[in-house]
């Protein structure tokens, strides 16, 4: 952390062989997220910070029972994505969506480039547009975008759509429970 000065320049994170090479930084909802390479047994971490030593933290990020570790990250919309590779399966590394608050991520299924051990890295955000490149096994590297929002936008709609129904039934049965109501 600097303020450009040599006196206003302190370091966040003492010195050590499990935390070293920070990159990747990325600011989301008022904290600067960056990701570490633990030197000892070469696995990526997450790390937040607002600025302080003492609010430098690191994040194990977690699909179902599974820790990630992640090596590639952007924060997009209203959450930030990464490529992350599954340390109980072979570093099988598939598309993640992070809240930003709980350790649990989504993982991003169905949609090309995301799945498959596709390797998804080099994010960049211009505009409202995302753009990632992914390996496929039939036809190598390749570029994608926004796929994850038409995702995102169509599992909003399910949901949307499904809390509707649940609405829907309830009224119906309020309106049967009112129609006894009144026939007595």
């Amino acid at each position: 952390m600097s303020d450009g000065t040599v006196a206003g320049t302190s370091l966040l994170m003492p010195p050590s062989e499990k935390n070293i090479h920070p990159r990747r930084f990325t600011v989301f909802k008022d904290a600067l997220y960056f990701i570490t390479v633990n030197g000892k047994d070469y696995e990526n971490k997450l790390h937040k910070t607002d600025g302080t030593v003492a609010g430098t933290v690191p994040i194990e990020l977690k699909h179902s029972e599974y820790v990630l570790s992640p090596y590639s990250f952007v924060a997009y919309g209203d959450y930030p994505y990464m490529g992350a590779g599954d340390r109980n399966t072979s570093f099988v590394a598939e598309l993640y969506r992070y809240d930003g608050v709980h350790t649990q991520c989504d993982k991003l299924e169905g949609e090309p480039g995301a799945t498959g051990d596709s390797h998804p890295s080099s994010f960049f955000v211009h505009g409202s547009d995302l753009y990632f490149t992914a390996y496929l096994n039939a036809t190598g590297e390749e570029l994608y975008q926004e796929a994850v929002i038409l995702f995102h936008l169509l599992l909003q709609i399910q949901n949307l759509v499904q809390h509707m129904y649940l609405q829907y039934i309830q009224i119906r049965l309020l309106i049967r429970f009112q129609l006894r109501v009144l026939k007595k």
